[in-house]
């Protein structure tokens, strides 16, 4: 039986509007859900591509040829998806000749099984100088992440599915 997961995000007014944006009809948030979910929870070495990467928590070592085939799109769409969620600190990636090493930032910790993995690279969110920062709590279900509440900057809280 496959553990139930979920997610403490915490991210800025900017990051969520990039997210949510569907415009070309590609959906951002389910990438941005896809590298969250194959994301290691704990150290590990192994073979990709003919070269050994050690990933820490929080990481996923995929090239942008491996994620356009995924997400079914060209690779020029995979290079812009990444660029700017770079350019907004949702993830950092370090590219190598072989593939790439994707860190999430914006994700604080896993809770799998009622145990929490701490993400190490968390960065909350930002919005230029000033802190505007939507906290989410988010399962996971058949693939795609499902919103339980949403605690804004104000103290209140929302809830959606």
């Amino acid at each position: 039986m496959k553990p139930k997961v979920y997610f403490q995000i915490t991210l800025s007014a900017p990051q969520l509007d990039y997210l949510a944006d569907k415009r070309y009809l590609k959906n951002r948030m389910a990438y941005f859900a896809d590298l969250i979910l194959d994301a290691a929870l704990k150290p590990t070495g192994g073979m990709r591509h003919s070269s050994a990467e050690l990933l820490q928590v929080g990481q996923i070592a995929k090239s942008e040829s491996q994620l356009a085939k995924e997400w079914g799109c060209d690779r020029k769409t995979v290079t812009k998806v990444i660029d700017t969620m770079n350019e907004l600190g949702l993830i950092t990636t370090i590219k190598n000749h072989v593939t790439s090493v994707h860190t999430i930032n914006a994700v604080a910790a896993w809770i799998v099984d009622k145990g929490r993995v701490a993400n190490p690279n968390f960065r909350p969110g930002y919005a230029g100088n000033r802190p505007q920062t939507v906290t989410m709590l988010m399962g996971h279900s058949n693939c795609f992440p499902s919103v339980r509440n949403i605690l804004k900057e104000d103290g209140s809280c929302e809830s959606e599915l």
